[in-house]
């Protein structure tokens, strides 16, 4: 009788083997595992100031990035940590600073006043610079505000990575004291600020670094000096607009408290912009960078409150950072497919800012094809009717985006040629692996990997980018 069972028994097994190896599914049946984010040890590009030497040298340091961490606040807090930075520290033993990262430009924000000896002016102006070069090693910085102690006015705006020190602080000198007045501790006449302008969409503001004219006893000859500038032609004419008139001036102005309130000769936007929200949430966005203390703005226009776009604001016309949450924008390439369905063309476009730029939101971006304005030899890269919609999850592991397509996606390149396809897909790739922190790109469906669809392109591993399709 237990002979016969165990007979029974691999005969079941044996039928159930054949049955399942007959049948070969068309997607893989193991889903493509990815690993649980936890906390994660980055190697970062940490600059440190040699006193020595008086230059700053970079050190590749491994940093711990924990879960709500940003790559950017890592760096800085381990640079903080360092024993240079020891000024930074509170009572606690903790560096106490803040940073906001918006459209490019970090903002440092250190609560205890960096090194003002006169013996150790350099030294302040390296440190300065230790944090710039940090923070524009990361992807996604251009430009960093280093802003210390309890003054009224914004520290300078600079770019990174810097040249040697000593030359950096000759420039300093010169620009802000004069030639052969290297000793003078006046205060500066002019400062290296970021401006906003409108982009093409009129959907979002976009910075640019602008010199300006300060005088911390005269906030009106300051915003004056701030809105005459940006009435000029941005210095990326291509993408850019002045989001004010030439003709906007100051009546009067008074700051009480973190408010400021001007009154305007006259409605501030330029003929160029018809949505008065970008105008005024870039001259918002402009004065806070310069006065970082000024949390809400009154605007009036010769006494009467200011309405954007034939809306009144709120019964006094006051402005604040959450007025026009993520109107500030971040560039992004996306490639776009020429008439001769043979080549990918670079487009810049400007996404909000306000919370990272998603790999859905780049993906959504590249599905809606060129805007008017753009190119008209250009055609949307993405065939058969896809939409964000199909794109079921997408998200980045170590170097690899992810995507996660449901079968709609399948359907679409199914019925494509084989340089539609490669035009497609390329699209998508490069797109993507144009961002610093991707290097490749793996495609799923219903998160399963499969092999190809039709014959073109192998899907079972991440693809690179291919810059032979790229116009040059």
């Amino acid at each position: 009788m237990k002979k016969a069972f165990i007979m029974l028994l691999c005969l079941c097994l044996c039928g159930c083997s054949a049955k399942s190896s007959s049948s070969k599914p068309h997607l893989e049946t193991q889903p493509y595992i990815t690993q649980q984010q936890t906390n994660s040890v980055q190697n970062i590009t940490i600059y440190v100031y040699n006193e020595t030497t008086n230059r700053l040298e970079s050190k590749i340091i491994p940093v711990t990035i924990y879960p709500d961490q940003t790559r950017a606040e890592a760096a800085l807090g381990y640079l903080l940590s360092t024993p240079e930075f020891e000024f930074s520290l509170n009572s606690y033993g903790v560096p106490d600073y803040s940073l906001t990262v918006a459209g490019g430009i970090a903002t440092v924000k250190i609560t205890n006043k960096i090194i003002h000896d006169k013996s150790k002016h350099f030294k302040c102006f390296a440190l300065h610079f230790s944090i710039v070069n940090t923070l524009c090693s990361i992807e996604g910085i251009n430009y960093v505000s280093v802003y210390a102690g309890d003054g009224e006015l914004a520290g300078d705006i600079y770019v990174g990575p810097s040249k040697f020190l000593e030359t950096s602080i000759s420039d300093h000198y010169v620009r802000y004291y004069g030639a052969g007045n290297q000793n003078s501790h006046n205060e500066p006449s002019q400062k290296s600020m970021m401006l906003y302008y409108g982009e093409k969409s009129q959907e979002h503001i976009v910075p640019e670094q602008h010199q300006i004219y300060t005088n911390i006893d005269s906030h009106s000859r300051t915003v004056n000096s701030l809105l005459a500038q940006m009435a000029k032609s941005p210095t990326n004419s291509s993408d850019l607009i002045a989001p004010v008139s030439s003709a906007l001036g100051v009546n009067k102005l008074d700051v009480k408290n973190n408010t400021m309130s001007i009154d305007f000769n006259m409605k501030p936007s330029s003929p160029l912009i018809t949505n008065e929200a970008i105008t005024y949430s870039a001259i918002y966005n402009s004065i806070i960078c310069v006065y970082p203390k000024i949390t809400s703005i009154e605007f009036t226009i010769n006494g009467s409150p200011i309405t954007i776009n034939g809306t009144p604001v709120n019964e006094k016309g006051i402005i604040d950072k959450n007025t026009f949450k993520g109107t500030i924008g971040s560039a992004v390439c996306l490639y776009m497919a020429d008439s001769s369905m043979t080549t990918l063309y670079p487009l810049n476009r400007y996404l909000s800012a306000s919370s990272g730029t998603s790999v859905m939101q780049i993906i959504d971006a590249l599905m809606s094809g060129p805007a008017a304005y753009d190119n008209n030899a250009l055609i949307s890269p993405i065939f058969g009717d896809l939409k964000i919609d199909n794109l079921i999850s997408a998200k980045v592991v170590n170097d690899i985006a992810i995507l996660n397509f449901d079968t709609d996606f399948y359907d679409a390149v199914k019925t494509l040629s084989e340089s539609e396809e490669t035009i497609m897909i390329y699209a998508i790739v490069n797109t993507l692996t144009a961002r610093e922190q991707i290097n490749k790109v793996q495609f799923l469906i219903n998160n399963q990997s499969f092999d190809t669809i039709n014959g073109h392109i192998y899907y079972s591993s991440p693809l690179l980018g291919n810059p032979g399709l790229i116009m040059r």
